[in-house]
């Protein structure tokens, strides 16, 4: 999906919930409002040293900041992360190494919708055939999913569980 082209999310959620069109308009526009601001922030990649979280100097923050890839700019780039994360639970970056020096990062991109799956099992990441160990790929995860605390939970599951929650109990 384009930046902020999050359709199919809200007719499957109003199909779930039985919500109202002016809910899904409501949803949209604050996952709309939350993303372009948070796309508009500067992100800075920290490394935790001697127990201490420091700002790191490899590519990761130029790329979250400046250039991330060849065919999007970093605010769309940084809009789309927050959406997924928001609607979603979760946000995956892949980085991409360079050829000439696999210690650099040429590129990163971000995993479309579904096409990332955890093995609790192994510990890894399986992204388009490839493994990543949990050090290998940057996984921002929303709200924690009590069922599944490596998972992240969006904003909608997560409000469906509760309003849930308190129908059984009336």
């Amino acid at each position: 999906p384009s930046a902020g082209d999050y359709t199919d999310v809200f007719e499957a959620y109003a199909a779930g919930l039985g919500a109202l069109p002016l809910s899904i308009a409501t949803v949209y526009a604050c996952v709309k409002l939350l993303s372009e601001q948070v796309a508009a922030l500067p992100l800075r990649s920290l490394r935790k040293r001697n127990d201490v979280f420091v700002e790191d100097d490899d590519d990761l923050g130029y790329l979250l900041n400046v250039a991330p890839n060849g065919w999007e700019n970093a605010y769309d780039f940084k809009k789309r992360m927050v959406a997924e994360i928001l609607l979603e639970g979760n946000a995956y970056i892949i980085p991409v190494h360079r050829y000439d020096d696999p210690r650099r990062i040429d590129h990163i991109t971000l995993a479309e919708r579904g096409t990332v799956n955890y093995d609790t099992v192994r510990n890894i990441y399986v992204y388009e055939g490839r493994t990543y160990r949990p050090w290998e790929i940057v996984h921002i995860k929303n709200l924690s999913n009590p069922m599944d605390p490596k998972q992240g939970m969006s904003v909608l599951a997560y409000a469906q569980q509760t309003l849930s929650t308190a129908a059984a109990g009336n």
